[in-house]
């Protein structure tokens, strides 16, 4: 067989989501990088292999604006872009998915990709711990393969390479008495056990156009009723189950073959379930493809300088290690899967997107050894929310970048959590990641010395109209922003058919972001009177000083005869939430009350271009233009001296809200045109049509300017101009006198964090 070794800076193992981005991130921070892959296809779960929904931190839309952006939404613009048919469910085919990924790893210079080949067994340093190489075996080829780095990347899920390197991990679930008292979980069993989520099998369907018969496999389960597979919806039948599942109480590495029979088995009878037991309407409906991959959930988790539990999530705690962040609920599984008759899952949702700090993502054993995906450092309850294939691809971003950045700065993970941290995040908030809490303070990014003004802004922030009204049974809540220093009242629309006149108390809070509800201490409280069996504007007058730019929210408490007017939609700058007992805590819902401010509020200006954060997050964070004033629209950055730039960064609206179908997101500027002003006149420095992408960067020849001009002229379909951050460079200057600057920030949040 033919031998072959490789040197590179960083060895990237696992071809799902998590290693793509990470092999990506690491590429494109000059590392060269290394892709390698056991299956033909990468993707990892999302893949037509297996064919899972990319799920993450919006939790369906729960959790407004919260869609990951980075590589993921650049992925994931330009596959609805390339599409013409709806987003897939779980089960059914993604025609460009599997070759976009190809060819996005393709297209970096910095990346070598290796299908089709095992990472066999790493070549470990006794002394230091650290791994220095990895033996792979290329199937297809023959070649036995010995890869060298500097650092690694156990993206593989499974995480044999990191197990076989030394790296401690844990299997099944932790319980209450294996725990710190400050750390015990609520939703932990008392003690300990090896159960861990199970793993599924999907399938498709199509259509005949006739009458198709199946008769199953002698080898299938039957399932006569609907009453022999209680609590599972199948009424959606083209798109396979995610409650086929199973294998939860066995090892999900050792019997993984046998996991898969046994799923065959379920599989083949459901589908004789749906074609040939009960009035399912799927006469015509035949199998066009059964998957051969399972789709795992949970194997071994490496642990980490510090471990993620359900307290970290629910208390949304900050960390001065932020990289990722997370959002998707506590989604746990019986382990015996559809063999147990209970619901298939019990999902608890956050209050929100929560942060993942770096110490989560590296060996607390073996030096130089990166994590990411399914494999990092959490408790298993913690990894019931964190696993899904969005939070996986933020991580597997972020460690990309840390290990591009350890490479260029000669450090392990742990020193760069200690020493370099803020370098690592101002990376990842330039490359368009979002870690919640943390903002652009970028030295070289010369807009944030810039004014700005704008043609026009939207506003004001408000919700008038109602969908349907939803009782006061709980205490109810709406956040907002607000623009000017004083808070005259808030008005809302209530309802009521009571025979008399009801008092309705409400009171006034203060949150550090748009989904903190946990600040109960009260500014303002005022009482209005609904007048009996009327729907009306009803004010509340609070009549506080409050701050330009902060956010608040009014609470409406319990009160059953009462009933509040709700939107469906969502608003940038507006999250709503209401109050659950049982878990002492807020949790947002989909769509917007009805409210209206005095004084008006109205956060939508331009200045939010630079305020160094990129979606909402201490209000909308992005100019809007005037939707009646026609387009096009112009933004515009003055600075006080003359400037030398050459790079421009862009990033517009996508959506973080929503996924469009197929296509481009209509919010999305198509069409824009960059100037400058040489003190004569407006002069072009670049022109863009038919743009579909968030995050843009445009490269020109130098020039010195005091104004900077950017003209929106039509966008993807919406009627207002969209911008959610511009950055401004002069790159070349910026490189050689980045390390000052950087090494000054970086002291000065060392000594904050200490």
């Amino acid at each position: 067989m033919a031998q072959q070794e490789e040197h590179f800076g960083v060895v990237v193992i696992g071809g799902g989501l998590a290693g793509v981005c990470a092999a990506i991130a690491a590429a494109r921070h000059g590392a060269r990088t290394a892709l390698v892959q056991d299956r033909p296809v990468l993707g990892g779960n999302s893949s037509n292999e297996v064919r899972v929904s990319i799920t993450g931190a919006s939790a369906g839309q729960r959790n407004p604006f919260c869609r990951e952006s980075g590589i993921i939404e650049e992925l994931l613009i330009e596959d609805r872009f390339r599409s013409s048919t709806p987003y897939p469910q779980n089960g059914e085919p993604r025609p460009n998915w599997d070759w976009l990924l190809h060819e996005w790893v393709r297209r970096e210079e910095n990346l070598a990709l290796y299908l089709n080949t095992v990472a066999l067994e790493p070549i470990v340093d006794e002394q230091s711990r650290a791994i220095r190489a990895v033996k792979a075996y290329q199937m297809g080829t023959e070649k036995e393969l010995v890869l060298w780095a500097d650092f690694f990347v156990d993206a593989s899920g499974d995480g044999a390479i990191a197990a076989k390197a030394g790296a401690s991990f844990r299997y099944g679930r932790e319980g209450k008495l294996d725990q710190d008292r400050e750390q015990r979980e609520s939703l932990a069993p008392i003690r300990g056990d090896r159960e861990v989520l199970g793993s599924s099998l999907l399938f498709s369907a199509r259509d005949a156009g006739h009458p198709v018969r199946f008769t199953p496999p002698p080898w299938a389960y039957d399932y006569p009723d609907d009453q022999s597979m209680p609590y599972r919806e199948h009424s959606h039948i083209r798109a396979g189950y995610w409650w086929i599942e199973w294998g939860g109480k066995h090892d999900t590495i050792a019997d993984n073959e046998a996991i898969r029979d046994e799923l065959l088995k379920m599989l083949y009878g459901v589908w004789d379930h749906i074609k040939n037991h009960g009035p399912h309407k799927a006469e015509n409906l035949e199998l066009d493809w059964v998957g051969s991959v399972v789709g795992k959930r949970e194997s071994r988790r490496f642990l980490g300088d510090y471990v993620l539990s359900q307290l970290d999530l629910e208390e949304q705690r900050e960390y001065p290690d932020t990289v990722a962040y997370g959002g998707w609920p506590i989604d746990m599984h019986p382990a015996e899967g559809l063999k147990a008759r209970e619901m298939p899952c019990l999902q608890i949702y956050t209050p929100g997107p929560y942060a993942i700090p770096l110490r989560c993502l590296y060996s607390r054993d073996v030096p130089n050894l990166f994590l990411a995906g399914r494999n990092i450092s959490a408790t298993h309850l913690a990894f019931c929310s964190a696993r899904v294939m969005g939070t996986c691809a933020v991580e597997g971003q972020a460690v990309g970048t840390a290990a591009a950045l350890c490479l260029k700065l000669g450090c392990t993970p742990r020193e760069l959590v200690q020493k370099h941290i803020w370098q690592l995040q101002q990376a990842l908030l330039k490359d368009d990641c979002y870690l919640p809490g943390v903002r652009n303070e970028d030295p070289a990014d010369l807009a944030r010395q810039a004014k700005v003004t704008e043609s026009s802004h939207h506003g004001p922030l408000q919700m008038l109209r109602y969908d349907r009204m939803l009782a006061l049974d709980c205490n109810r809540a709406q956040m907002f922003t607000v623009s000017e220093p004083y808070l005259e009242r808030v008005s809302v629309w209530l309802g009521s058919e009571a025979k008399e006149d009801v008092e309705v108390m409400a009171t006034l809070h203060r949150a550090r972001h748009l989904f903190d509800f946990r600040n109960e201490e009260v500014l303002a409280a005022a009482v209005a009177t609904l007048p009996a069996g009327r729907r009306a504007w009803v004010a509340f007058p609070f009549e506080v000083p409050v701050e330009p730019g902060g956010v608040y929210w009014i609470c409406l408490h319990e009160n059953r005869r009462v009933s509040w007017g709700v939107a469906d939609d969502n608003i940038p700058g507006a999250v709503r939430a209401e109050y659950m007992s049982f878990r002492k805590l807020y949790l947002p819902r989909q769509g917007c009350h009805t409210f209206r401010l005095a004084p008006e509020s109205w956060p939508y200006r331009g200045q939010n271009v630079v305020s160094g954060c990129a979606r909402p997050e201490r209000g909308p964070e992005f100019w809007i233009s005037n939707s009646q004033e026609r387009l096009p629209q112009w933004l515009e950055l003055e600075w006080p001296q003359e400037v030398e730039i050459d790079t421009i960064y862009l990033t517009f609206d996508t959506n973080l809200d929503k996924l469009v179908e197929f296509g481009p997101a209509p919010e999305c500027v198509r069409d824009y045109s960059l100037y400058y002003h040489d003190g004569n006149g407006w002069q072009e420095i670049f022109r863009e049509t038919n743009n579909h992408h968030r995050r843009r960067r445009h490269e020109f020849p130098p020039v010195r300017t005091r104004r900077l001009r950017l003209t929106v002229h039509a966008t993807n379909g919406a009627p207002s101009a969209r911008v959610y951050e511009v950055r401004v460079y002069r790159e070349q200057q910026s490189a050689q006198n980045a390390d000052e600057p950087v090494a000054a920030a970086e002291e000065g949040a060392a000594q904050a964090a200490e």
